[in-house]
């Protein structure tokens, strides 16, 4: 029985390299800091993953080489998280009678100078049952890796010692579209809620989500996806998390509005969203029908800030073209930022980026240093310049207010004594009233 089993199992191997059907591995490495990059130094895995839809799958053998193939790579590091450095994973063994059981592993090489090779052979036998085709990908064998050098660092299959092994890797079955290469680079690993799936890789970085769910699959986990129900009615207040809130003035039908938090959104040039070490863009949109105007409300964590930045700090919403600063109140106490808006969209809340390459106030035009030409600027400014025209060169004001006397990123005060302070500065540099204009670098979180 035993042989005849053995016999029939050959015929289906050698059978199985002409039909249709497949096995369709692939490689992957994690944690990623960039959907192609690694963090030197960091351990990580490469996951082996396995889909067969082929109903006469009984055995095969995976042969692989890791490598770098420009040699900027010379060395890894077998690393052990505590189930060895190459583990078989419990989840690819189903229940009887498609059990793969005889697991086995042969390492040629397996000394952490690349390349190194590693087989590892797998076979069902029991009730002479072929593999199940309907267990979808799974992750098989799983290696730990720590690299400590810059560079590029890839897998792909390798003929095997043994010749009747060699279909494995023949087209049509099964595939392995490798090589499958990662760029290692000196990236600073950091993971905001410590869900153990580092920022640049988590699709909800501001909150606690080690199972990553995403339901409806755009990306952005469920744990920073909120909705609420928004009734009609006058001043239809709408909770969508704790540090979130909003008001309409007239809901006309009622609806669900969505709020969705993310780390990166359109460009914000000019403007430093915060928190600096996660960003949040606040995405909203509804289903409600409503007219007039959306009070929108952030309360935002003032660790780390200074008083001048916390009153510095503006609400500002997309409009589709720019980002405009909405905002209508501040409560530093509370901690409340407010902004009116007609429509919704992505909002941030931050500071003005007022950094020149010299860097402070009174260098009117940017250029880097303080002198004659910024006096004639400020008073062009005050005198002929028309309202509401930009009147610095980088689109920051405040770099006008040489007295500093106005908060730093909000509306500032430019007038006759910004001009004495600048010729004071330009031809007294040595009298003490006026000082030095104040510096506005390097803003909030931003080291320059």
């Amino acid at each position: 029985m035993r042989r005849l089993c053995f016999i029939s199992m050959m015929m289906v191997i050698i059978l199985s390299a002409v039909n249709l059907h497949a096995l369709t591995i692939r490689a992957d490495a994690n944690p990623k800091i960039t959907p192609n990059t690694l963090a030197v130094g960091t351990p990580f895995y490469v996951d082996i993953l396995i889909n067969n839809t082929d109903p006469g799958r009984y055995d095969y053998n995976i042969a692989l080489r890791f490598y770098s193939p420009d040699n900027s790579i010379t060395n890894v590091t077998h690393y052990d998280p505590g189930d060895g450095d190459v583990e078989f994973l419990a989840e690819f063994d189903p229940a009887p009678p498609y059990q793969l059981f005889n697991y086995s592993i042969r390492l040629d090489s397996w000394d952490g100078s690349l390349p190194d090779t590693s087989v590892v052979g797998v076979i069902t036998m029991q009730s002479c049952e072929p593999w199940s085709t309907d267990l979808g990908e799974q992750v098989h064998v799983r290696y730990h890796f720590i690299v400590n050098e810059e560079g590029l660092f890839c897998v792909d299959s390798i003929g095997h010692w043994f010749p009747s092994y060699d279909w494995v890797f023949s087209a049509p079955t099964p595939t392995f579209d490798g090589p499958f290469c990662w760029a290692v680079g000196d990236y600073a690993v950091t993971d905001y809620d410590n869900d153990g799936h580092p920022d640049a890789a988590d699709n909800c970085p501001s909150v606690y989500n080690p199972g990553q769910e995403d339901d409806d699959l755009d990306g952005i986990g469920d744990a920073c996806t909120y909705y609420a129900a928004t009734e009609t009615g006058n001043d239809v207040e709408v909770d969508m998390r704790y540090d979130f809130e909003m008001a309409f003035d007239h809901v006309t039908g009622a609806g669900t509005t969505r709020l969705t938090v993310t780390a990166s959104g359109p460009d914000a040039g000019g403007f430093d969203v915060v928190p600096p070490v996660l960003p949040s863009y606040y995405d909203v949109s509804t289903t409600a029908s409503f007219e007039d105007s959306v009070e929108v409300c952030i309360t935002y964590d003032d660790a780390d800030m200074t008083p001048e930045v916390e009153m510095s700090l503006i609400l500002r919403h997309y409009d589709g073209f720019d980002w405009v600063d909405i905002t209508s109140s501040r409560d530093t106490a509370a901690n409340r930022l407010c902004g009116i808006t007609g429509s919704l969209s992505p909002f941030v809340h931050g500071v003005p980026n007022c950094c020149t390459s010299y860097g402070v106030a009174g260098d009117a035009n940017s250029d880097g240093v303080i002198n004659l030409l910024d006096i004639l600027w400020v008073i062009d400014f005050i005198y002929t310049d028309p309202v509401g025209q930009p009147h610095n060169p980088g689109g920051c004001d405040a770099l006008l207010d040489a007295t500093g006397d106005g908060s730093y990123g909000m509306t500032p005060i430019i007038n006759l004594l910004d001009i004495l302070q600048l010729i004071a500065h330009v031809y007294l540099p040595d009298d003490e009233h006026f000082g030095d204009p104040p510096n506005y670098c390097p803003p909030y979180g931003v080291e320059r």
